[in-house]
């Protein structure tokens, strides 16, 4: 089978002991069939503690309370791999952060950005681009579609997208940072028009590529970044939770930042000092629009063929947009609060923030509603 892998994915190695954001932490893992039967049947000491640390629904989840894993070391290591090999935790967790998916006719590998150490790779990569090997897969179909045209025309809407952000990328050089910001938010806005042309289209019946389909109206006036009142809805209506805490303490000290520069204000206040706060942190650093082109770029790598089992192509862009200025948001909070943002801060801004917006189906829909409710568009679907 045809596999298209990242570019930077052969390239992961697992940080272990020094990661500054372990993934034995802020999330429950459904452990599958064949390692509760490793658990089950385990005697002794370690056998209890499995016993104890499965929890949730038919007691078949380590770490139902989203903290730190019972099996998470003072040495920043797995205590089930230490006691019984690299085989021995869930395969969730043998696997991540790799992003298998099989979608029949060939199969897709990225790595997932909620890890530090991936993050990392992916700001460092030049370029992203597939390298394409042909194996055997280990890993199950992903969802039930087989309509092979319509992934194959899904494949080329996708190319297609990947050209505007390419263009943009070719406009943006020897710009102004503001002047940059502005090219990219047009990149954003013609995204979207395609995609509702082929949402109408795919609604209809018709070819997706048919010129009658309409895109959908739009109805902000700058996509990048976006009104300090949307943002606003996602950080203290969605994003928040006193939680966070315990469970990501570095993304819960952003979110509390910014409740101490922008609660309080009424909206002209706020948006002036989102405008502020922008300002001068997009001028510090003339790449700046650059990265996030990168990083709504990687977007379409990792989520884009979701859209083979639910053909909602805008709402996959407006995820794209809404993850994007979401980034943008709190990289110039934490370089407001300490005065700078090292590769390594930014890798792990991005990190939590997709811990906590990018593995919960329903925070996402929670946050496209808020969004949406307030443009006066179409409900989620």
């Amino acid at each position: 089978m045809d596999i298209d892998r990242i570019s930077f994915y052969d390239d992961f190695k697992c940080a272990k002991g020094d990661c500054a954001e372990t993934c034995c932490r802020g999330w429950s893992i459904l452990a599958d069939e064949e390692a509760l039967a490793r658990y089950r049947g385990e005697k002794g000491l370690l056998g209890l503690r499995l016993k104890l640390a499965l929890r949730g629904k038919e007691d078949v989840q380590l770490n139902a309370g989203r903290g730190t894993c019972s099996f998470y070391t003072r040495d920043g290591l797995c205590g089930l791999q230490k006691a019984r090999g690299e085989d021995y935790p869930p395969l969730t967790c043998q696997v991540y952060p790799r992003r298998r998916k099989h979608f029949g006719p060939r199969a897709e590998e990225t790595l997932d950005l909620s890890c530090v150490e991936a993050a990392r790779l992916f700001l460092a990569a030049p370029d992203l681009s597939w390298k394409r090997v042909r194996e055997e897969v280990s890993y199950g179909r992903h969802g039930s579609n087989t309509d092979e045209a319509y992934f194959a025309a899904l494949l080329r809407t996708r190319e297609e997208l990947l050209g505007v952000l390419g263009q943009a990328a070719e406009d943006i050089r020897g710009r102004e940072a503001a002047e940059a910001m502005r090219v990219l938010s047009e990149a954003f806005a013609k995204m979207l028009l395609l995609a509702g042309r082929w949402q109408s289209n795919a609604a209809s019946g018709r070819d997706l590529f048919a010129e009658e389909g309409a895109g959908e109206e739009q109805h902000a006036e700058t996509w990048f970044p976006l009104p300090v009142t949307i943002l606003n809805d996602w950080v203290n209506g969605c994003l928040y939770h006193e939680d966070l805490k315990r469970r990501i303490p570095f993304f819960y000290r952003l979110l509390s930042y910014y409740m101490k520069r922008f609660d309080g204000l009424d909206e002209r206040k706020g948006q002036m000092r989102l405008d502020r706060l922008l300002k001068e942190f997009v001028k510090k650093d003339a790449f700046r629009a650059e990265k996030y082109l990168h990083y709504a770029k990687s977007e379409l790598f990792r989520f884009y063929t979701e859209t083979y089992e639910d053909y909602s192509f805008l709402n996959r862009i407006r995820c794209m947009v809404m993850h994007t200025n979401l980034l943008l948001l709190f990289d110039a909070l934490f370089a407001d609060e300490t005065g700078a943002l090292t590769a390594a801060e930014e890798a792990r801004i991005i990190a939590v923030y997709e811990k906590r917006a990018r593995h919960s189906a329903q925070m996402e829909k929670n946050m496209l509603q808020a969004w949406l409710a307030r443009e006066g568009t179409v409900p989620y679907r």
